[in-house]
């Protein structure tokens, strides 16, 4: 995923306006500045940027564009005073018209898509800072949940629910093991590794809190079984119900772990 600056793809198309203006009678320096910050922005858009794999039709037209550009400012890089044909400049405001038109349509064929939110969810919140959909202290007190909580929210964004449940039940399933270290005292884990097995294993141990154990079935029973099937296809308002349970099993199951240790020693006392 690449985040896209849409003020710059608008700066850029500025500059490319500013192009028809500029005639043969006005202030050297101005004309030179117009010039320049047209041939600066094609170079961003057709060399340096991401979006030159996408602008095939009107690459043709930037590039003779650029041409006209780059030579007229040569010239006048050259010599100062030299004398600017009417008909260079005619040309020049005459190619950016074209070039623009093209470049227009072209835009409009980009697959460009707005991501709504999802539930309560911002879509800032679900790209950059997915693991605040989880309890906070997860990743401190599970390592190795960091990437599954991201993907998850991600996925939760993009709308790819189903991709969205199986990160979360990563998540949830790697702080069920953590819990069941942490409650089991030293119990070997359950041959099958799965949530079903855990809670009952949890149950008959009498092992942590029997709030736990229910929560844990009920989540295997309504959501992690069948989404084991693979025609089973989560829908946006399913996933986000998800999280929501997870949230409070993984919350219940952290309460019971101690805090991860301190990464600096306390300074000593004076």
């Amino acid at each position: 995923m690449i985040r896209i600056a849409m003020p710059w793809i608008i700066d850029a198309t500025a500059k490319f306006d500013q192009l028809q203006s500029v005639n043969d009678s006005m202030d050297k320096t101005d004309l030179y500045i117009h010039l320049a910050m047209a041939k600066t922005a094609l170079d961003q858009l057709y060399v340096d940027s991401i979006y030159r794999s996408y602008l095939r039709v009107s690459s043709q037209k930037a590039h003779e564009l650029a041409q006209r550009l780059q030579s007229l400012t040569d010239d006048l890089n050259e010599n100062w005073e030299t004398e600017i044909e009417a008909w260079r400049i005619a040309a020049i405001r005459s190619e950016a018209q074209t070039f623009q038109q093209i470049l227009t349509s072209e835009l409009g064929t980009l697959p460009s898509f707005l991501v709504l939110p999802k539930g309560g969810f911002d879509v800032g919140f679900l790209t950059e800072q997915g693991e605040s959909m989880f309890p906070a202290d997860t990743a401190e007190k599970v390592p190795g949940t960091l990437a599954d909580m991201k993907q998850a929210a991600k996925a939760l964004a993009y709308e790819l629910p189903t991709a969205s449940g199986f990160h979360i039940f990563r998540v949830l399933e790697a702080v069920l093991r953590a819990y069941w270290d942490q409650v089991a005292d030293g119990k070997a884990h359950p041959q099958s590794k799965t949530i079903g097995m855990y809670a009952e294993g949890l149950r008959k141990g009498q092992h942590g809190d029997a709030k736990v154990w229910e929560a844990l079935k009920q989540v295997k029973d309504l959501h992690r079984n069948p989404l084991a099937h693979p025609e089973v296809i989560l829908s946006t308002e399913e996933a986000i119900g998800i999280v929501g349970i997870a949230y409070s099993v993984i919350g219940e199951m952290l309460r019971s772990m101690p805090d991860a240790p301190a990464t600096t020693a306390s300074p000593p006392a004076s």
